[in-house]
């Protein structure tokens, strides 16, 4: 595929929040609440707090499991991820929270960042995805189902969805 010469370079960096990332992460949930409008939340400031602690675990989680992700766009917050490694099952990665503010939408970001992001954890061993959506969050649904994510139909409930997207290596697949 050849470059468009034209077309300007933006650089994209993800790297791991600190508790110093606390008021930029406000902001950026701040400007991503048109994702989170028609499910009638908003991530509170205990949930942001929590976040950058890393204190959003699965029952008897642990820390160093737990990643909370900054990515900016050209030097900008543009977003960020949470995800949780071994949960529910020891090879399977759950993704707690993936939101990129409205300015940097529809430019493929996401898609590129999710794609870099499941090759990664491949290449450490872990073979199954798992997205907690809310039913009302239908951006995220359509983001998630065209990254090859599936729905759980057993996981309906009144609230949240699960989407689910699991790799198998070459030799599973030859079975």
């Amino acid at each position: 595929m050849e470059e468009n010469k034209n077309q300007p370079r933006h650089k994209v960096d993800i790297r791991e929040m600190t508790i110093d990332d606390e008021t930029t992460l406000r902001q950026i949930c701040d400007r991503c609440e048109d994702a989170l409008a028609g499910c009638g939340e908003r991530i509170s400031d205990q949930e942001v707090h929590d976040i950058v602690r890393k204190k959003v675990l699965p029952p008897e989680g642990k820390s160093e499991k737990y990643h909370a992700k900054l990515i900016t766009f050209d030097g900008e917050p543009a977003g960020f991820m949470t995800y949780y490694e071994g949960y529910p099952f020891e090879r399977t990665v759950w993704i707690g929270s993936f939101y990129l503010v409205p300015e940097v939408r529809g430019q493929s970001l996401g898609t590129q960042i999710m794609v870099m992001f499941k090759q990664n954890m491949i290449n450490l061993g872990y073979m199954q995805f798992v997205a907690q959506l809310h039913r009302m969050n239908l951006r995220g649904q359509d983001f998630f189902r065209k990254n090859q994510f599936v729905l759980d139909q057993r996981s309906i409930d009144r609230d949240f969805l699960l989407y689910f997207c699991t790799y198998r290596s070459k030799s599973e697949k030859a079975k």
